[in-house]
């Protein structure tokens, strides 16, 4: 955990933000997207904080150690990798970066192969437990999405919590509590939430654009 923890303070997301995608994203603070059940604007990640980051890995005796960082063969999440690595240099850690077809990065993440990778997650049901149970409950370990192979009981039976209530805010408070341990733990970091840019004629009328179609605005 410490040595996630000491990764995630020596990362500057709005590096990432500001010269690759020009400001044109909103910084993360949360696995889930602010229009997704059971996301909420209180939750934090660890703070960019190079110099306490860098203290943690000297203190545990982790300086020069190789760390093997993937993604697959996509321009944008290698020039992220590339940011990445010189940042984790700045704390002692040796990074080398992976580029791998998708069904290349695909296996080497489902087998644990890798020390980090870089990948994204849509919203496509815009609920909570899509977004946390494939990638963070236990039984989902690799190939079945938690690719991170992390596995904690208390997170287990949370998100299983989540599955069977029936109560809308008390379901909404287990996948709040659910993200806040997640962040808690350093299990992943959050980079930043997608804009979605669409061109229009001024004539057009009563139309909105999103990212994902919002399936419960619609009657059968």
């Amino acid at each position: 955990k410490e040595l996630r923890k000491a990764v995630i303070m020596a990362i500057n997301r709005d590096d990432i933000i500001n010269s690759l995608l020009m400001g044109v994203a909103k910084k993360a603070n949360s696995f889930l997207a602010p229009n997704v059940f059971g996301y909420s604007e209180n939750s934090k990640v660890y703070e960019f904080n190079p110099e306490e980051a860098k203290k943690i890995i000297e203190e545990k005796g982790m300086t020069g150690t190789k760390l093997k960082i993937a993604v697959s063969n996509s321009q944008l999440r290698s020039q992220m990798a590339e940011i990445v690595q010189a940042q984790l240099k700045e704390i002692g850690l040796d990074v080398t970066i992976e580029i791998l077809e998708w069904g290349a990065f695909l296996s080497a993440t489902s087998k644990g192969d890798v020390d980090m990778f870089i990948l994204g997650w849509g919203p496509s049901t815009y609920d909570g437990d899509y977004g946390l149970y494939p990638n963070f409950h236990s039984s989902q370990k690799g190939g079945e999405g938690n690719r991170s192979q992390y596995a904690n009981k208390y997170l287990d039976n949370l998100l299983e919590e989540g599955r069977k209530e029936i109560d809308t805010e008390k379901r909404r408070e287990i996948y709040i509590k659910a993200t806040d341990f997640i962040n808690e733990e350093a299990i992943v970091l959050p980079i930043y939430y997608t804009n979605v840019s669409a061109g229009y004629n001024k004539a057009l009328k009563n139309v909105k654009a999103e990212a994902y179609p919002m399936i419960n605005n619609y009657t059968y």
